[in-house]
This record gives structure tokens, sequence and C-alpha cells, in this order.
């Protein structure tokens, strides 16, 4: 029996062996999710030897392919209040553990107190507002890049990251809020370059969201000053910048009654969709969600009734992060707790996963091998005159 088991191995291992290394690592491999690609190294020694995970042009096979998906992902980045970041590589499938990446805290720039404002294509960016740092890396390999030339003057800043799907560039908006038009000079800066360039002005308006990247354009939650307006619906609106014109334009929001307190709204993206989440306290059982149907169709939006789970009473923050392709939705409650919703069953299950952080903010992530400063293209330089004021 052993002898027949031996040669069963062999058999497999003769197999791999005779796969060309360009066939396994470039149609294979490359089209593998990432953590499935890590794994796939212990399917057999000569897979183990090929060492294809520290190979700069398989990261770059990997990276083009995956970036150009329109599948989900499970797995997420969690930073939290004391500025440490954790990875949970797939939510879904039963790996109940979290990753702490202490990569970057080998980092050459001391970050005491940095938010992540997004995640593009396997990248995540950093703000430390305390010391003036704009980072973009790659969590899972210790990778960074300095985004050059930012100062801060306020604490009002707000920032967005994306990809520009048009001339393939990464970029970050700067919304810097300016007391005297009580709205914000917007900035852009391209990585690659060494400046930031004023594309223009949003006034009489205060933001009430971080950025959300949909489309190829940035989009934020905005409320207007003048409290004058009759028309209600007219007192919030979505700000959207398109990262490949970089045109300043807005979306209509939903027609409801609004909340005096606008901080229980919270605008994301599901499923390819924004989403809109009314967090007040108006339902004591439910949480209404809009979704914008239709992005091109201004009105397109649609009601959707969460049930809250058994056990939350009273308001709380609702955050849908992604859709997976059994129809349910993964879902952040306040900031200690995740729940998978299933829209067949309606109810909801809770995620229980090992050394989970007590207080977190969840962000959907799609991790990647490929170094970033690689995947910077050098666009050249700009001069003085696009310095922040």
């Amino acid at each position: 029996m052993e002898n027949k088991k031996m040669k069963k191995k062999d058999k497999t291992e003769t197999i791999f062996t005779e796969l060309p290394y360009h066939l396994i690592k470039e149609d294979i491999l490359s089209r593998l999710p990432l953590i499935s690609a890590f794994e796939f190294r212990y399917v057999c020694k000569t897979w183990q030897g090929l060492n294809f995970i520290n190979d700069l042009r398989f990261s770059k096979l990997h990276y083009d392919y995956q970036a150009h998906q329109q599948h989900s992902t499970t797995s997420l980045i969690l930073f939290t209040g004391i500025s440490k970041l954790c990875f949970i590589p797939d939510y879904n499938n039963n790996c109940n553990q979290v990753i702490f990446l202490n990569k970057l805290a080998k980092s050459q720039y001391w970050l005491p107190s940095f938010k992540v404002i997004g995640s593009c294509n396997g990248f995540i960016c950093l703000v430390d507002l305390s010391v003036d740092y704009i980072l973009v890396c790659n969590p899972l390999i210790g990778d960074e890049f300095k985004v050059p030339g930012y100062a801060s003057n306020t604490n009002r800043d707000s920032f967005g990251f994306g990809y520009d799907l048009e001339h393939k560039l990464y970029k970050i908006v700067l919304m810097r809020y300016i007391s005297d038009v009580q709205g914000y000079r917007v900035y852009i800066h391209t990585l690659g370059t060494n400046g930031w360039r004023s594309i223009g002005k949003v006034k009489d308006i205060f933001l009430r969201s971080s950025a959300v990247l949909l489309n190829g354009c940035l989009h934020w939650l905005g409320i207007f000053h003048n409290s004058n307006i009759f028309d209600k619906s007219k007192e919030v609106h979505i700000i959207n910048i398109c990262l490949a014109d970089e045109e300043i334009r807005g979306l209509s929001v939903p027609s409801l009654d609004w909340e005096k307190d606008r901080n229980v709204y919270h605008l994301g993206e599901l499923g390819g969709h924004l989403v809109l989440v009314d967090n007040s306290n108006r339902w004591p059982e439910d949480v209404h969600v809009w979704v914008l149907r239709n992005y091109d169709l201004p009105g397109s939006w649609d009601a959707i009734g969460f049930k809250k789970p058994p056990g939350v009473v009273g308001s709380m923050w609702f955050r849908p992060l992604m859709r997976q392709e059994n129809g349910e939705v993964l879902v952040q409650i306040s900031d200690s707790t995740l729940f998978a919703y299933s829209s067949n069953r309606k109810e909801f299950r809770q995620i229980h996963i090992e050394r989970l952080p007590r207080l977190f903010k969840a962000i959907p992530h799609a991790g990647t091998l490929f170094p970033v400063k690689d995947a910077i293209v050098d666009v050249g330089c700009e001069d003085g005159k696009y310095r922040l004021q």
C-alpha cells in the first residue's frame, strides 16, 4: 500500500515537472487570488522551488490580471485607533485569523496616528496629519512610497485615493477647507510627480464623509452651509471628482426627509453601486439604505430595508462593506463587530474571528505582491507654482 502511494506521488511530481515553467506561472498561478497563490507553494516540492512569490515578473502578471478583474474580494484591511494594521485574508472561508502587519512598523517614516484613506489594486494610502506624511504602500510586503510636497494647515483636510483608468495613473485628491469661502480648495497629486495641482473650489459646503472610489471617480457627501434653504433635499449633495478629466461635478441624492443631525449618514460603495445609509434612530428595528442603481441616471435611488441584527438596540453605525456572489452582504456594525447579511433569509450571522481588535475600521482590500514603487509611472516633475496653500 505504501509503495502505491509513493508511486502515485512520484507520478504527480513528474506531471508538474513536465509542465513548462512559464505555463505554470503565467497561465495558472497569476490568475489565482493572492491567498491561493501563497497556498499553492505547498502543492509539491517542485512548485515550492519555483520561488514565484519573489519573482517580480510574476508579481507584475498577477497584479495586472487581478487589477482588471471584477470578482469580489473577501479580504479586509483593518486599522485601529492606535495606528495598527491588520489583514483578514478571507473572512468567508473559515480562515478564522487576523494577520498583524508588522512590516510597516519598521518603516523609515514615523506615523503615530495615521488613518487609511483608501485601498486600490492592493495598495493603501495612509495619512498622518500630526507629522504631515502621506504614504502609499503595499501593506503585505511592507513596500512604501512617501508622497512629496504635502504640509497640513488644518485638521479639516479630506483625502481620496484612486486609479485613473484612462491614463493608468494613481492619484490623490486633497480637499482643503478654506474658512473664508466656507468650502474647499481642491488639489490633486499624481504619483510619480513632485507637486500638487489646484483644480478648483467647492463653495458653501462641509464634507460629512470619507472619499468613496467608484467608476474612476471619488465621491464625498457634503452639507450646504445655508440653513435657510427650504427644500431639504438641496441641503445635502454628493461631490464627484473624476480622476481622468479631473472635473468637479455633483450627483443627486435620494428624496427623503433628512435628519437635522447630518452626521448620521454614511456614503459607501456596495457591489459597484453608491449607497447612502441612514444611521438615525427613526426606525427602531430597521436600517434604511439607498442604492444608486444607474450611475448615469440622476434620481435612480432605490430604498432597501435591513433588519437590525439580534441584540442590537437603538442607534448604531451601519457600514455595508462588500457583496458576495452568494448574495451575502458583509457589514460592520459600529466600530467593533462584523456581520454577514443573507438577502435570501433576511437574517444576520455574526463573523467570529480570533484576535479581532476591540475597535477597528474595516476596508475591503484585494492584496498584491507587486511593489508600489514599480506600479508608479514616472510622469515627470511639476514646478513650485503647484505648492499647497
